[in-house]
This record gives C-alpha cells, sequence and structure tokens, in this order.
C-alpha cells in the first residue's frame, strides 16, 4: 500500500545536518539547516504555549520542508510520488540521530507541501523509525485481539471521554475483539493485567518528567514501564498522555520512545496538549483499525477526525506521533467477514 521515502538525519556537522534520502525514485544527500532565525523561533514559541491559527501552522509546516527537501532531495521526493501506483501511498520514514534531541523536538508532523498541503492528512504518513539493537521478536497473534483501555484521572483530568470513544470504536470488531476498560490504572492493576496477554495498550492521563501518572497521582518512570511492558507480548501502546508536551524532545528519555528500547514495536503518543480531541482521534483510529487498514492509515483517519473537531487553526491533527522500531511492519492479523485473516501492518 506504501512506497516508503527513508530520510536518515546525522548527528550536526558544521552549520548544520548531514542527511541521506533512499526511496524508489532515487536517492539523495543534503543538509538541513536548522531555522535559527528569530522569526521562526517566535513561531515555535507560540505553538508551544498553542496560540495556533492555520497561516500560523502552514509557515512553520512550509519551512521544515524546504529546510529538508530541496536540490535533490526535491527531485527524489517528487519522482516516488509519480511511482505511486493506483491505490499506494507515499510514506515518510524518518530516522533522527538519537543524541539530536533538538532535532527531534521539531513539529514534524506539521510539514507542509506547497504544492499539496499538509503531507500527514493527504495520505503521506510519517513514522519516526527508531533503530535499536535488539531485534523485535516476532509475536503470533491470536483471535480476540486483546486490548487493555486505561485512564487515571491524575492532575485533574478525567479521560473517561476518550475511553468511551476508544471503546466504541473497537466494538466494530465485534467477538474478535476482548477489550478491558480499567478507568482508574494503578501499578498492581497494571502489573496483573499485563499478565493476561494484550496486544495492545491505550492509557489516557497525563504524563510527568518521561513518565505517567497513575490512580493517586504515582509517577511511574519510561524505566518502570519498559520492565513490565518488556516481556508482556504488548504490540502497540497508544499513549494519550497530553499534558506532558516534551514527549517527542528526546529520542531516549521521552517516554515514547524509551519504551522502543523494550519489545513494543510501535508507539503512538501525543505531542501537544490536545485533550478535547483525544476521543476524536481514538474513536476513528479504532473504527479504522477494525475495518483493517494499516495502522498509518488509521491515524491518519484519526487526524482527519480531529480535524473535523477542532479545524486547521489548531495543531489538533499533528498532536499523533507515531514512532516504531518494527522493519516487517507487521502486528495484527484480524478476519474481516467470512475473508481470511488480513494483516494490520505498518503500512
Amino acid at each position: 500500500m506504501y512506497l516508503d521515502l527513508d530520510i536518515t538525519i546525522q548527528p550536526r556537522s558544521g552549520e548544520g545536518y548531514p542527511f541521506t534520502i533512499q526511496a524508489r525514485g532515487g536517492d539523495a544527500r543534503g543538509v538541513f539547516v536548522f531555522p535559527e532565525d528569530e522569526a521562526f523561533q517566535q513561531l515555535l514559541a507560540r505553538l508551544a504555549r498553542l496560540e495556533a491559527d492555520e497561516a500560523m501552522l502552514q509557515a512553520i509546516g512550509r519551512r521544515l520542508f524546504a529546510a529538508l527537501f530541496h536540490g535533490p532531495a526535491r527531485d527524489v521526493l517528487a519522482r516516488t510520488q509519480g511511482l505511486c501506483a493506483e491505490g499506494q501511498q507515499l510514506r515518510l520514514k524518518l530516522s533522527i540521530a538519537a543524541e539530536e534531541g533538538k532535532l527531534a523536538a521539531l513539529p514534524w508532523e506539521l510539514l507542509d507541501d506547497p504544492d499539496g498541503g499538509p503531507l500527514v492528512l493527504t495520505n503521506t504518513p510519517l513514522v519516526r523509525y527508531l533503530p535499536v539493537s535488539a531485534r523485535v521478536p516476532t509475536v503470533a497473534t491470536t483471535l480476540p485481539l486483546k486490548v487493555l483501555l486505561t485512564a487515571a484521572a491524575s492532575g485533574g483530568r478525567d479521560g473517561s471521554a476518550a475511553l468511551a470513544e476508544a471503546q466504541a470504536g473497537l466494538q466494530s470488531l465485534g467477538p474478535h475483539a476482548q477489550i478491558t476498560v480499567e478507568p482508574q490504572l494503578s501499578m498492581p492493576i497494571f502489573q496483573r493485567r499485563l499478565r493476561e496477554g494484550y496486544q495492545i495498550w491505550h492509557f489516557v492521563g497525563q504524563g510527568r518528567a518521561g513518565g505517567l501518572l497513575f490512580h493517586d497521582n504515582r509517577a511511574v518512570s519510561a524505566a518502570q514501564l519498559g520492565v513490565l511492558l518488556g516481556s508482556s507480548g504488548v504490540r502497540l501502546v497508544l499513549l494519550d498522555a497530553s499534558a506532558d508536551t516534551h514527549l517527542a524532545t528526546d529520542p531516549f528519555r521521552a517516554l515514547a520512545p524509551a519504551l522502543m528500547k523494550t519489545q513494543i514495536p510501535t508507539v503512538i503518543a501525543m505531542q501537544f496538549s490536545a485533550p478535547d480531541s483525544g476521543a476524536a482521534f481514538a474513536g476513528e483510529f479504532y473504527r479504522a483499525l477494525a475495518e483493517g487498514l494499516p495502522i498509518d492509515t488509521c491515524v491518519t483517519e484519526g487526524r482527519r477526525a480531529v480535524m473535523g473537531v477542532a479545524g486547521l487553526e489548531r495543531p489538533d491533527w499533528a498532536t499523533p506521533v507515531v514512532y516504531s522500531r518494527a522493519p516487517d511492519s507487521q502486528l495484527f492479523a484480524v478476519p474481516q467477514g467470512d475473508l481470511p485473516a488480513k494483516i494490520i501492518t505498518l503500512g
């Protein structure tokens, strides 16, 4: 379904960050120069305060696009787009050097092609690929698909609406999904539940300094989560911990990328605070998953649902960030009606 365009950004050298692009349309090398001018920094500062409008988001996305896709890189992008067959889409696979937290913190999901608009809304998903040395194990997935929906009303956030929408979306799978809801997640409950063999864990609540807040404001670090999740068989983690606006700041200290160091192949995390849109995203994401669509497409459908609620003038549609360390992209097998089981993949 997808043609991959692999973008690897290396550590800083001189005035910029060397990068390589590999795709069906050819290979290219270039240098990404971080926009240091005051105007761009002011745009990022406004984004951090969520003081956004459509023109501002477009300006950020087009500056990032121009800084990355210039010269031969732009040519490779255009050629690869032209090679997409009917029903096939381009996917950007972005890998950033682990030590370059400043680059990882950029809102790459806002990338905006002047000729086509926001990429992640126009069938060009973006995956932040984090290669690690440990092999991703192949886990045989049996039905029903077991999903653990959890929340923790810590820090004043009530996740009941997001949980209800996620549950409604998953019910489209009918008997092929087994859903467990824990509205007040604690560490003892989480440990016991993980022994029951879930493939998906969805958390709604608040993040705090590279971790999550469980019931009674109990801070749970990424290291603790990694210990529990590492041998659990969970294939997909969705973190709607949207009070933490720094999940994407450092690839191996922020929570979502830290989980990549365990046995978790794919994590979807929220990089901005947009709790009002979490319910819309979760509901449409799981409805698309129930239809047997690839994970990337499910995320795109979730983004579009958020756009329908919040519009383009807010950054909510760019909030979800997809992290992956699964090169084969295969996650689940979900049957569709009387047809044979269909593989749910990242593309």
